[in-house]
């Protein structure tokens, strides 16, 4: 390497055949990159709409910050109101039994 002086620093200057380092697992794949470029495209195209999708949506947020709260609050409200419903089996025999077994209609005669 090629050292120069300045007045308080070291500068260190590479001399061509020193700029590079050959990796040839990295050279190989470089190599077969160009055999299925269609994926750099489709991976090009996604990362991009999915980067407009984001813009778009904190451009919304930023604009109507209050709206967005709410309506996220509603829409959540109006999903979890399943769980009302929401009914747990807690009968071992009636979970581990097949639908439709006689086991299940003679379970109150042996009892």
């Amino acid at each position: 390497m090629a050292e120069q002086k300045t007045n308080t620093t070291t500068k260190f200057s590479l001399k061509p055949e020193q700029t590079r380092a050959t990796n040839p697992a990295k050279d190989r794949g470089k190599r077969n990159a160009g055999k299925c470029g269609c994926m750099r495209g489709i991976s090009s195209k996604i990362t991009s709409s999915m980067e407009h999708a984001f813009h778009r949506w904190g451009q919304i947020v930023s604009r109507w910050p209050w709206t967005t709260i709410i309506l996220s609050l509603v829409v959540c409200g109006i999903l979890s109101g399943g769980m009302l419903l929401w009914y747990q089996e807690k009968d071992e025999e009636l979970l581990w039994t097949p639908y439709k077994s006689p086991f299940i209609e003679q379970k109150a005669w042996i009892a």
